[in-house]
């Protein structure tokens, strides 16, 4: 049966989520934009869906379309490569997109879709979950506070750099600060000190019922070597897994270190991702 495609409402608002729930750990970012804003907040999201008779199969999200035919921040493709593919080519037409982080196969019939522009930024990543409290040394972590404004505008600017070779601060160093006060305002990023330095650094993405992921981790190089990241990471986790159902995260697949990281606290792979950044 050939697909349909057509503008996605708050009617289509359970066969959304019944999409979405097929796959919990990796849907999970848009699975909270759905319970958090629904499909049309403030007309600022594009949401298309793909149509096998009556019944939705794929679906893509644009977000924050400001503009008129200029490129909206982020799309979010899922489902199969014959409708990602033709979503990229309708987020083509109203302006492009800065960037694609979905499910690979996802991803990648998207990017087909906007003619395959050459990317900034191509990482393959694959998404870990955990979903049971880990065993072992934790360290004493709390949500950071503006006394530690300074620090963490640079720490987790050097987040950004390893994760995705850009230092933000360089584009707008006001925004970035902004961007960080807000984080800590909602208790998004978390810390653990030694000697009043910070020796670790964990941001909170997407956090609902269903499922928490976890952003970029850093531990400064000084602190490096003794064990930080893993000590951090399982104190997040258990604390996070007191009143949600798993906790997630995507790392590059380059990033070896991370892996064995994420692998001693207890997290298992789930599907493979791709973040492409195209401006």
């Amino acid at each position: 049966m050939s697909l349909t495609y057509r503008t996605l409402t708050n009617t289509d608002n359970s066969q959304i989520t019944s999409l979405l729930d097929q796959a919990p750990v990796t849907n999970l970012y848009i699975r909270d934009l759905v319970d958090r804003q629904g499909i049309d907040y403030w007309g600022l999201h594009r949401w298309m869906g793909a149509f096998e008779g009556n019944r939705l199969v794929a679906l893509n999200v644009d977000i924050a379309c400001t503009q008129p035919n200029t490129p909206c921040k982020l799309s979010v493709p899922v489902g199969s490569t014959e409708a990602c593919v033709a979503f990229g080519q309708y987020t083509a037409s109203k302006g492009g997109v800065e960037r694609i982080m979905a499910e690979r196969g996802a991803s990648q019939g998207f990017w087909q879709g906007l003619g395959s522009p050459k990317p900034l930024i191509d990482h393959p990543q694959d998404v870990m979950f955990i979903s049971e409290k880990s065993e072992g040394d934790t360290l004493n972590i709390r949500p950071a506070t503006k006394n530690h404004l300074k620090d963490l505008v640079e720490s987790t600017a050097l987040m950004r750099l390893e994760d995705e070779g850009q230092d933000p601060r360089t584009k707008d160093y006001s925004l970035w600060q902004r961007t960080i006060e807000v984080l800590v305002a909602q208790r998004r990023i978390w810390i653990a000190t030694e000697d009043d330095q910070l020796a670790f650094v964990i941001e909170i993405g997407t956090r609902c019922s269903k499922g928490t992921q976890i952003g970029s981790t850093y531990v400064p190089k000084k602190f490096r070597g003794r064990g930080y990241a893993t000590q951090g990471m399982r104190a997040i986790v258990n604390n996070l897994l007191g009143d949600t159902q798993f906790v997630s995260l995507l790392v590059n697949e380059g990033n070896i270190p991370a892996r064995k990281c994420y692998q001693r606290v207890g997290f298992q792979y789930g599907d493979p991702y791709q973040l492409l950044v195209l401006s």
